[in-house]
């Protein structure tokens, strides 16, 4: 019965990872955006328009990654976790 225990509990701790890195990484583009930004008001050379081109691009690309991953936890992991709990308490 301790590892049903443990498994929910492996479970919590993986839902609250993967919800603490997707918020990690929306904040993370936003600060970089930002940097970028204030970078490009002083400077706007072609190099650095095409880097902060790309960047945009590829941060549209990400962004839909950190969706994914909080959509997983909320419809496959938490349902699990729940039903990994409920199967605990009726076991006590």
């Amino acid at each position: 019965m301790s590892g049903i225990t443990n498994d929910a509990a492996a479970m919590h701790e993986l839902r609250n990872q993967l919800k603490e890195a997707a918020e990690k990484l929306e904040k993370q583009l936003q600060k970089t955006e930002g940097a970028i930004e204030e970078v490009a008001q002083t400077w706007a050379d072609t190099k650095f328009l095409e880097f902060k081109n790309k960047f945009s691009e590829d941060k549209e690309k990400i962004k839909p990654l950190s969706k994914k991953i909080i959509e997983y936890e909320d419809e496959v992991l938490r349902p699990i976790e729940e039903l990994l709990r409920e199967y605990l308490a009726i076991g006590q």
